[in-house]
Parts: C-alpha cells; sequence; structure tokens
C-alpha cells in the first residue's frame, strides 16, 4: 500500500510538537504513587511545557513526560 506521504519522510515524528487532546501512547514505563504505569499506556497530552508533556491517563492521573 503507498500512503503516498512521501513528502513528510524527512520528518522525526518525536520531533512534532504536539497539540492539546492528541491521543499517546508512552513509551517508557513511569511509577505513579505505588502503581506502576507499563509501556505501551494510552493517555492525552493536557499540558505542554517547553520539552515536557503531561499525559493524563484514565484511572491513574497525569503523568509528566520529557
Amino acid at each position: 500500500m503507498d500512503l503516498r506521504l512521501r513528502n513528510l519522510e524527512q520528518l522525526d515524528a518525536r520531533a512534532v510538537p504536539l497539540p492539546h487532546g492528541t491521543e499517546v501512547v508512552t513509551r517508557v514505563d513511569r511509577v505513579h504513587g505505588e502503581r506502576r504505569v507499563p509501556q505501551g499506556t494510552v493517555g492525552r497530552v493536557t499540558k505542554v511545557d517547553g520539552d515536557a508533556l503531561d499525559v493524563t491517563i484514565v484511572g491513574v492521573g497525569v503523568l509528566r513526560y520529557a
């Protein structure tokens, strides 16, 4: 299947700013209180502060990723 997105090949998907509300999948484990939040958890971007992102995860709360 050809997606015809060749003009976007040079973009690094990890370097593109994410707008609020973007659904993301975490790439690393985090510990929130006594609870481990595993890699692969789905959340939504709720705040962008420089290079750091606050991601809201249902049932867990807000976690900061940099």
